[in-house]
C-alpha cells in the first residue's frame, strides 16, 4: 500500500466499514476538514484505487441460493479459454467470474431461486464444454462471514462481523429497484435515487431503513482495486484432521489480514480469504495457524487474476 499515505488508508477504511457515511462524518472520525476527504476520495477514484462501492446483500433474505463453481480447463488456448470465461459472464444469473491462479482456473458464482435454473445451465455448459473442462468442484454457500479490511490501519479486528442467516425476508419490486440503484453505486443520494425511479424521498429514504432493518442490506462497503495497490488476494481452502472450526473462527475473526469465511456445502472443511502484502506474509500467516491449531491436515490456495464480472445483486424473475 506504498501509494498511499495514512490519511487515504483512513478514509478507505472508513469506506470500507460503511461507504455511505457522507463525507462530512468521515472528515470528523479522520479528523481531516471535508474538503481532505473530498479531495483524497475523488482522487483514489480517478487513479482506480476505488472501483466501486457496494451494498453488501443477504442472497439468502431475497430467497436465493448462492452456487459457486471452481474449474480447470484443458485441451485450451488462449481463444477457447477467454470464450468459455465469456460464456460465464453473459448468464444473466452469475454474480462473480474470476480468473484464477493455483489449483483452479476459473471461479464463478450464480444467484438462483431454484436450483433446477442452476441444473440446467450447468447440463448445458456440460454439453458443449466437455471436451474443455477438467477438474471442478460445486459447492452451495450457506453462511459468509465478511470482515472489515483492518490491515488498511494495522490493528486488530475485534467484531465487526456480517454474516448471511437463514430465512426469507419479505420485499417487493419497488425494493428490487432500489437494491438495483445501490448496487450500481452504494454511495448514491437517495434524492437521486428517487429522481431516478421516480419515487418520493421519504419512500426510497423508508425503504432503504426497511431493507436494512430486515438485514436483506447488512452494510455497505467499498470495490478496491487491489492489484493498483500492490496488495495480493488469497483464497485458502483448509482439510482437516478434526473438526473443530470455533478456535479457527476466533483467530480468524481477530486476524487483520483475514476478510471472509466461507462456510459452505460441497467445499472444504474450512475456507478463508486473506489480502496480504507479499506472498510471504501469506506464508507466515499460514505457518502460524499451521503451528497454533493442529487439526490443520493440510492446504491448498489461488489467487485472483481479476473479476471479469463483479455484480452483487440479480434482480429474480
Amino acid at each position: 500500500m506504498k501509494n498511499l499515505d495514512l490519511v487515504d488508508r483512513k478514509i478507505l477504511y472508513e469506506l470500507d466499514c460503511n461507504s455511505r457515511l457522507p463525507n462530512s462524518r468521515i472528515a470528523k472520525n479522520v479528523g481531516v476538514s471535508r474538503d481532505v476527504v473530498n479531495y483524497r476520495i475523488k482522487r483514489m477514484e480517478e487513479k482506480g484505487y476505488i472501483k466501486g462501492y457496494v451494498p453488501i446483500i443477504d442472497f439468502v433474505k431475497l430467497g436465493n441460493l448462492n452456487i459457486r463453481i471452481f474449474l480447470n480447463l484443458k485441451n485450451t488456448n488462449p481463444e477457447k479459454e477467454k470464450e468459455i470465461v465469456e460464456y460465464f459472464v453473459k448468464e444473466k444469473n452469475t454474480s462473480l467470474v474470476a480468473k484464477t491462479d493455483g489449483r483452479y482456473d476459473v471461479g464463478v458464482a450464480f444467484w438462483v431461486r431454484d436450483v433446477y435454473v442452476f441444473k440446467d445451465f450447468w447440463d448445458n455448459f456440460i454439453q458443449k464444454y466437455n471436451y474443455f473442462l477438467g477438474e471442478y468442484r460445486l459447492s452451495i454457500y450457506t453462511k459468509l462471514y465478511y470482515f472489515r479490511r483492518d490491515y488498511l490501519l494495522e490493528k486488530r479486528k475485534y467484531g465487526k462481523i456480517v454474516s448471511t442467516s437463514i430465512g426469507k425476508a419479505s420485499y417487493d419490486k419497488l425494493d428490487s429497484i432500489i437494491l438495483a440503484k445501490l448496487s450500481e453505486n452504494a454511495r448514491t443520494p437517495i434524492i437521486k435515487i428517487a429522481r431516478d425511479i421516480n419515487v418520493p424521498v421519504k419512500t426510497v429514504a423508508y425503504r432503504i431503513k426497511q431493507l436494512e432493518k430486515k438485514k436483506i442490506i447488512l452494510g455497505y462497503g467499498v470495490n478496491i482495486d487491489l492489484e493498483k495497490l500492490k496488495i495480493i488476494y488469497y483464497k485458502v481452502h483448509i482439510n482437516l484432521n478434526k473438526i473443530d472450526v470455533a478456535p479457527l473462527n476466533e483467530y480468524a475473526k481477530r486476524h487483520p489480514n483475514i476478510t471472509f469465511i466461507d462456510e459452505t456445502i460441497g467445499g472444504w472443511d474450512f475456507e478463508i480469504d486473506l489480502e496480504v502484502n507479499s506472498h510471504k506474509e501469506f506464508l507466515d500467516i499460514m505457518e502460524d495457524m499451521k503451528t497454533r491449531f493442529s487439526q490443520i491436515e493440510d492446504y491448498e490456495y489461488f489467487t485472483s487474476r481479476g473479476f471479469e464480472k463483479f455484480k452483487l445483486f440479480i434482480p429474480q424473475d
